[in-house]
């Protein structure tokens, strides 16, 4: 193969430049995946900014992805030339306390892509690892499995609702991707009843509506959406959100809209200043919060299920597609108020 693989290396805060190089001697555990479409997630505009708690440049962003498979080392099982897959966003060890106990997204030695010289999908090929791989039916269309990922982070933090309470209202604070992912899931659960969605971004309203949600509120003064969510709903409050945004006081916001003995779910990444909120306030109410961290492969299942039923299409959420070489536009109409951004794909647009 006399191709090379362009990489759309993250120089360092808000720069982006093109890295080529040769093709690696793939490991026994690798394979190569010639990159279709990857996603832009909200944590890549965080590495973007230098804000991520962790990732930072120089680095090659992306985890959400679907590619065809090239090639692969010997130790990879179940796999051939040119299927289809997409990426948990980790690579367990299979050894740990964790891992042995199946809780693979706990696992104390995973490997992380676009960190620790594990480069990520924003390039035109990528190395994958054997035991963070998920083999996409091909009746699923290659617009929807890029958003396969995002899906499984949803999912994951339903599956963590306290199915013990009854939940007559939920909220969703945050209509991204994730906010709007976690909204596909809940649509689909008889158990969970009327549902909204908060968000600064009155555009968002028509999406929301399209999936499913009973009302939107345009996000503004805390005590105003109270009193409009008491109004929709007939309720003092919610008894179920999620988190999936991250902004100062926003913890403080959400303990203001839920019932006592409410359900509080984060699926966000938190800066230093989100992370304050009234702890009084929260043990008053006796809310129940909890973190969503990552997925598991059961959840890209799950999410599969979901497309291949017909239940949900997650591509309607994607606004924009970029061809790969575009990379460091898509971030800036991420951070652009003028353009009413949802889901920002990039693609590989090089010929066979």
């Amino acid at each position: 193969m006399d191709k090379k693989v362009k990489s759309y290396l993250l120089k360092k805060k808000g720069e982006i430049s093109i890295l080529e190089k040769s093709f690696p001697k793939l490991g026994k555990e690798e394979i190569l995946v010639k990159v279709i479409y990857t996603g832009v997630c909200g944590s890549d505009l965080l590495v973007y900014l230098d804000k991520h708690p962790y990732k930072k440049p120089p680095i090659v962003c992306g985890h959400e992805m679907v590619g065809e498979v090239i090639k692969f080392g010997k130790n990879v099982r179940n796999l051939k030339q040119k299927d289809i897959i997409s990426i948990l966003p980790y690579d367990p060890c299979n050894k740990c306390s964790n891992c042995k106990l199946k809780k693979f997204n706990f696992c104390k030695r995973k490997k992380i892509p676009g960190y620790n010289k594990w480069n990520g999908t924003f390039s035109n090929f990528f190395i994958a690892r054997k035991n963070s791989i998920f083999k996409v039916n091909k009746k699923i269309n290659f617009l929807d499995a890029v958003l396969l990922e995002p899906l499984a982070i949803s999912n994951h933090a339903v599956e963590l609702i306290d199915r013990r309470k009854e939940i007559k209202s939920c909220l969703i604070i945050g209509a991204g991707s994730v906010g709007l992912t976690v909204l596909m899931n809940l649509i689909n659960d008889s158990n969970i009843k009327k549902i909204g969605c908060i968000d600064k971004f009155s555009y968002k309203k028509k999406i929301t509506k399209k999936i499913g949600a009973d009302y939107f509120i345009k996000a503004d003064n805390s005590k105003k959406i109270k009193s409009k969510i008491k109004s929709i709903t007939k309720l003092n409050g919610v008894d179920l959100i999620f988190l999936c945004t991250s902004y100062s006081n926003c913890i403080d916001d959400a303990i203001e809209y839920i019932n006592e003995n409410g359900q509080l779910i984060i699926v966000s990444y938190f800066d230093e200043k989100s992370m304050k909120f009234n702890i009084n306030k929260m043990i008053s109410k006796e809310v129940n919060i909890k973190g969503s961290y990552l997925s598991k492969l059961e959840n890209f299942k799950k999410s599969s299920q979901l497309i291949l039923n017909k239940k949900i299409k997650p591509s309607e959420i994607i606004s924009h597609i970029l061809p790969l070489e575009k990379t460091n536009k898509a971030f800036k109409i991420l951070l652009s108020s003028n353009t009413k951004t949802l889901k920002v794909i990039l693609k590989n647009e090089e010929k066979n």
